[in-house]
């Protein structure tokens, strides 16, 4: 497993490169635990997905792809993973919130069959700005 979470972490890495959210340290603590998951674009390694599993329901944390690679079905792709996952192992609801500037992303979320289920005030810092999360919700039917 060790292996594979190093594995995860150069993915992560190769990704973000100059905006590492998340230190080598913290990274490999969130995946030692048994509920964290990381699905990942295996032809191109131009995306990836981290979720975590709480109970019977599953929170996106993060969602990235690289910026060369937007607009070719990655994070659809990343989503239809997920979704395969969740129904495989019966979990119910998916979770994830967003910031309400990010457009495309919520575009994303609601043509997957995401619902609107309410908003976090201020919740992400940009540039000495804050803006609302978007809550949203996919029932999974399992």
């Amino acid at each position: 497993m060790k292996s594979s979470i190093e594995n995860f972490y150069q993915i992560y890495n190769k990704i973000n490169k100059n905006d590492k959210k998340w230190s080598k340290k913290f990274f490999l603590s969130f995946f030692s635990a048994n509920n964290a998951k990381f699905f990942y674009i295996k032809k191109n390694m131009s995306g990836y997905l981290i979720a975590r599993i709480v109970d019977v329901d599953v929170e996106i944390i993060s969602i990235e792809v690289v910026l060369n690679r937007r607009k070719e079905g990655n994070a659809k792709e990343l989503i239809n993973q997920l979704f395969n996952f969740c129904k495989d192992k019966k979990l119910r609801n998916i979770y994830l919130e967003v910031c309400i500037k990010n457009i495309p992303a919520i575009n994303l979320y609601l043509s997957s069959g995401f619902k609107k289920k309410g908003k976090r005030n201020k919740y992400y810092k940009v540039e000495n700005h804050f803006y609302d999360a978007l809550m949203l919700e996919y029932e999974t039917n399992n």
